[in-house]
């Protein structure tokens, strides 16, 4: 990925990438970072999107020899096609002798690296494997995210968040706005509060974990809890949605948190 990021930052590109492996999080924000960096905004005429296993190789090469409208490159993207693993012959003898204007990358999620056409990519482009992290390096991205926003926290809460989220980076959740992101999950006495597990399972309902909340969500999530055990029993708590104006205070749409 370092050569990939030097790339993105000089703004020297490859003419060919291909983005294999099982982080589907990584291979999407790459995608979107080289797309954004090689085609301007609002580009259609130079960008052209090719998925699955049924692709046109006469229709990607016809277009593959157009030149560029009133820009610098074209550029085709395709996605989950095949071609490296039983597929893509035609392809590889092709991009031996692409226009120079013409920028192809690959997003696969498995390849065969004795398959012709990733022979031929290594020869004149750029390969990344992007697999699963593991959890030393999704602690310091979580860390790096958190100081990008200008938030503080602890390592020892972004281990124990990661160990409760688990390493789908996909599912990661949102930030609140606060300055300093207090370890209100983190703190041993939290853990089995009931209060707590009410609120992850609210949450759950909407298919968001948030690690943290700010203070007024935690006061407005009490009194919900207070009525609900006025008619939930003793030893058998549980929780149904709120209504009205209670259950849009508990469950804040994505970008509030």
């Amino acid at each position: 990925m370092k050569s990939l990021n030097e790339d993105l930052k000089t703004g020297q590109f490859k003419q060919i990438y291909l983005l294999y492996g099982e982080e589907s999080y990584l291979k999407r924000q790459y995608r979107e970072r080289l797309v954004r960096a090689m085609i301007p905004e609002g580009d259609t005429m130079n960008y052209a999107v090719y998925e699955g296993k049924n692709i046109d190789i006469k229709e990607v090469i016809d277009l593959a020899e157009t030149l560029p409208f009133f820009a610098s490159r074209r550029l085709i993207v395709f996605e989950d096609t095949g071609f490296f693993k039983n597929a893509g012959t035609d392809l590889a003898d092709y991009i031996t002798d692409i226009p120079p204007t013409t920028y192809f990358l690959f997003i696969e999620k498995e390849v065969d690296k004795r398959n012709r056409l990733y022979k031929a990519v290594k020869a004149k482009g750029h390969i990344v494997e992007l697999t699963v992290q593991d959890e030393n390096t999704l602690r310091r991205w979580v860390l790096g995210l958190v100081k990008k926003e200008k938030k503080q926290m602890e390592g020892a809460d972004a281990a124990y968040f990661l160990n409760k989220v688990g390493t789908d980076m996909e599912k990661m959740p949102y930030l609140p706005p606060a300055a300093r992101i207090p370890p209100i999950i983190t703190a041993p006495a939290r853990k089995k509060s009931r209060w707590f597990q009410i609120f992850l399972l609210s949450f759950n309902f909407s298919h968001q974990l948030p690690f943290l909340i700010a203070i007024d969500q935690v006061i407005q999530l009490r009194i919900i809890v207070r009525r609900q055990r006025a008619v939930a029993s003793p030893d058998l708590f549980t929780i149904r949605p709120a209504s009205g104006s209670d259950y849009d205070r508990v469950h804040p749409v994505r970008g509030i948190i």
